[in-house]
């Protein structure tokens, strides 16, 4: 979890933990581009930030929940 990083904060983006915590930022696999990341306000699961793939389709939806996870709990 990045909060463990500086205890009781969450950077405001990846590029705050390079070079300190990460040489460099990681690239999704999926998209060729840097993991998608952003704070949160008042998640209804108490998550300080969300951290994300783009996909395969390489659009940036927020880290939103699209068809494969729909495909991975269907009983969602």
């Amino acid at each position: 979890m990045l909060t463990s990083v500086r205890p009781g904060t969450s950077p405001e983006s990846l590029d705050d933990l390079v070079p300190e915590y990460l040489e460099a930022v990681p690239i999704d696999p999926a998209s060729g581009k840097a993991y998608g990341y952003r704070l949160l306000t008042d998640d209804p699961d108490g998550r300080p930030y969300l951290h994300y793939s783009f996909g395969v389709d390489g659009a940036d939806d927020g880290g939103e929940e699209g068809w494969i996870m729909d495909w991975y709990n269907p009983e969602k």
